[in-house]
């Protein structure tokens, strides 16, 4: 069979990724800790990177007292070194496995050791998750997705054989079932030669014998 080859390369970028839920109970004490007050996770890593939620239930200034903020920050200390993060957070109702997660939000950052923090200072108006289904039993769940960027790379390969277009031997072989004319006919089955000697007939065909033979 006729074959050409050809070759292939690949741009991709190294990453890893993780996720951390972070449950906020006492709801109700924590909104009254005040404007530019947060509430931390425990640390996560990611990409070898430590990692904490900071959610600001009074936000994080006065002009955005009536929201929620959500803030990934970034723990490690990474010198001169920058971060480029994709993340996105949204609220999760762990006790109503059956309904959907609030709409998602993402966000592609480049962290470092100036700007440690990104995120959303007006998430949720407050007013809007009192009322919601992800306040439950005074309790709401945050859910972070981090994807780490590292070095990108090429990848070089071979694409492969690449096959010729389809035989017209099965039409060839329609024709001399249907005039019966005597040949011989050599067929490659598994790698290995197989001649049938005579007219090429069915299998099932009351004639046909089945005689072959392996070269």
């Amino acid at each position: 069979m006729a074959s050409s080859s050809s070759s292939s390369s690949t741009w991709m970028m190294e990453k890893a990724s993780g996720s951390h839920l972070f449950k906020i109970a006492d709801y109700s004490l924590a909104k009254e800790i005040g404007v530019g007050n947060s509430i931390r996770s425990a640390p996560f890593t990611v990409g070898g990177y430590d990692w904490i939620v900071e959610c600001f239930p009074c936000g994080d200034e006065k002009d955005s007292a009536d929201c929620i903020g959500l803030f990934l920050t970034l723990e490690s200390d990474v010198d001169k070194n920058n971060v480029q993060v994709f993340y996105t957070m949204n609220l999760v109702n762990l006790l109503d496995q059956t309904g959907p997660p609030s709409e998602p939000l993402t966000n592609a950052d480049v962290f470092s050791k100036v700007n440690c923090s990104w995120g959303w200072d007006r998430f949720m108006r407050r007013a809007d998750l009192e009322k919601s289904r992800y306040l439950k039993d005074d309790c709401f769940t945050i859910y972070c997705a981090v994807t780490v960027a590292k070095a990108p790379r090429l990848r070089v390969g071979n694409a492969g054989a690449v096959a010729a277009p389809p035989s017209d031997l099965p039409q060839h072989l329609a024709r001399l079932l249907e005039s019966g004319e005597g040949t011989d006919v050599t067929f490659e089955v598994g790698g290995r030669l197989s001649r049938r000697i005579g007219p090429c007939l069915p299998p099932d065909h009351p004639s046909s014998g089945r005689n072959s033979s392996a070269v």
